[in-house]
């Protein structure tokens, strides 16, 4: 009779087994797909992470092209200034230099062939649009001829 009971018990955990393998089966087949769905969406997100940050740096460098077209060239500044000298101005150096808020106050030197002549040249380039204010100081007014001069412009706030 024992050996009818472990047959009957044999042959019910048999049956048991097998009607939990299609679960079992369905259960890894879901189990599978979900993991490859985890790896496609890493995937994805890591892709955007790159293109989210490569995305940053081209606005960046588009905003710093932009802002660098509105600003006025500095040698189109020497330019404006060597064209307000005339044959009795000699220009021998300009420094000029840009800074966060603008350009720096841009300093003139050279030599003049008179105060007249070194007059005139401070009057022409405070009618410049973009000059607030020029500098001259006395001290090189000093001689009569052949004046070394230094001028110190201060440009309009944009």
């Amino acid at each position: 009779m024992l050996s009818v009971w472990l047959l009957i018990w044999s042959a019910a955990l048999f049956a048991g087994a097998l009607s939990l393998l299609p679960v079992q089966v369905l259960i890894s087949t879901q189990t599978s797909i979900r993991e490859d769905s985890v790896l496609a969406a890493t995937e994805k997100v890591s892709n955007y992470a790159d293109i989210s940050t490569s995305l940053v740096q081209a606005s960046l460098q588009a905003k710093f092209v932009q802002e660098e077209g509105l600003m006025l060239v500095l040698s189109d500044y020497i330019t404006r200034f060597q064209n307000q000298a005339n044959a009795d101005i000699q220009i021998n150096r300009i420094s000029i230099s840009r800074e966060e808020t603008g350009i720096k106050p841009i300093s003139i030197s050279g030599i003049a062939d008179s105060r007249q002549s070194l007059a005139s040249f401070r009057d022409r380039l405070l009618i410049l649009e973009d000059v607030l204010e020029v500098d001259l100081p006395i001290s090189n007014l000093a001689k009569d001829k052949d004046i070394a001069f230094a001028v110190t412009l201060t440009l309009r706030k944009e």
